[in-house]
């Protein structure tokens, strides 16, 4: 849990004091007040200023600058921020799952409550075991592959198997490579 609360911290001096403040806080100073927040369960700075400036559109919230503030509070205090965790998260909009792929190929709002780049973010869709049909499919045809469904129902067998051999999602290219 207080991996990445500086960097609710962190959002909330920004708010309070100002960023340039914040970036001359002292190390302890900033543990000390992630500690606090973290005992006093108060909801972090960074998901608040996040929704009051994406979701109620309160243009004077700067959701896109929280992201690197957090790096250099984390930084500074030598905790982690956490992957997932909302708004500062670097794997916020990763996404490998078939169905979630293809609906975000599709309409990204479906399964993205704001855009990417409205925190300074980027999607990643990844292809790999858990890839579907319609969704490798819709892949494909992004790097110009439109292959038959023989070849389709071989290439998702190669990539699922590659995949789960790699422990890891695949390439454009290895996805390219499945086809031949």
């Amino acid at each position: 849990m207080r991996d990445a609360i500086a960097a609710a911290v962190a959002a909330g001096m920004k708010v309070a004091v100002g960023f340039e403040d914040a970036m001359r806080a002292e190390p302890s100073f900033l543990r000390e007040m992630a500690m606090l927040v973290e005992r006093a369960e108060w909801a972090r700075p960074e998901e608040i200023i996040g929704h009051i400036g994406l979701v109620r559109g309160d243009s004077r919230q700067h959701p896109d600058r929280l992201r690197p503030l957090a790096v250099f509070v984390a930084a500074r205090t030598k905790l982690d921020i956490d992957p997932r965790r909302p708004v500062v998260g670097t794997a916020i909009f990763t996404c490998e799952t078939g169905l979630h792929l293809q609906g975000l190929q599709e309409n990204p709002a479906t399964y993205e409550p704001y855009p990417p780049e409205s925190v300074g973010a980027e999607r990643r869709l990844l292809f790999g075991a858990k890839c579907g049909r319609k969704a490798l499919q819709q892949r494909l045809a992004g790097i110009g592959r439109y292959p038959d469904t023989d070849r389709l129902d071989h290439a998702i067998a190669v990539i699922r198997c590659r995949s789960r051999s790699l422990r890891a999602p695949l390439s454009d290219s290895d996805l390219n490579a499945a086809l031949s």
